[in-house]
């Protein structure tokens, strides 16, 4: 069942992979970074179910990803806020503002390390507030490492035990729905 609505995403995943090698999961993570709408959490798991020897796609997911965050932060960077308001909308603006304001530039690492925040916004956020590349650059790296082997285990376990994986992710989805309401809930009060 969840490989079925992973479907699409491993298909255009392992189109990039089979033209392009461990490079074409370097793109993927690219391009899901720079359009926000894609999951950068189903691109990984979708790797990591497919991806063999498993430590490539924490290479190369790794890789892509902390490349991605960064197009984002010098996308930001030199378009402003306009370009951040038209990328990701006003309400999601709002949270990642009220998220930065409250955590500063160690946002950029607990957004990395929390599985329910969306960490593309706050790479382009990031981009539009005083934190200089290095800072972001090094709370990226250091988030996005635990995050791929996180997503990519998950996505090899799924794949070959997947009665069992289907038991694991579904129990995390619903640990990280219910650690995602009661945040945006908290955000929300505070606000």
């Amino acid at each position: 069942m969840l490989e079925e609505l992973m479907s699409p995403l491993i298909n255009i995943l392992e189109f990039f992979v089979q033209a392009m090698g461990p490079l074409g999961l370097f793109i993927a993570m690219m391009v899901q970074a720079i359009i926000v709408i894609i999951p950068s959490e189903g691109v990984i798991a979708a790797a990591g179910m497919f991806i063999k020897p498993l430590w490539s796609v924490y290479l190369w997911a790794c890789l892509g990803s902390i490349a991605g965050a960064s197009l984002c932060f010098f996308i930001a960077k030199k378009g402003g806020r306009p370009i951040v308001k038209k990328l990701l909308g006003g309400d999601t603006i709002k949270f990642m503002d009220s998220w930065v304001d409250k955590w500063g530039d160690k946002s950029v690492l607990i957004g990395r390390l929390l599985p329910f925040v969306p960490y593309d916004p706050i790479s382009y956020l990031s981009g539009v507030t005083s934190m200089k590349f290095k800072t972001f650059a090094v709370y990226n790296t250091l988030g996005t490492i635990p995050r791929v082997i996180l997503y990519a285990t998950l996505g090899s376990v799924f794949f070959a035990y997947e009665d069992i994986g289907m038991i694991i992710i579904g129990a995390f989805a619903l640990a990280l729905f219910l650690a995602s309401a009661y945040t945006k809930r908290k955000f929300k009060q505070n606000i």
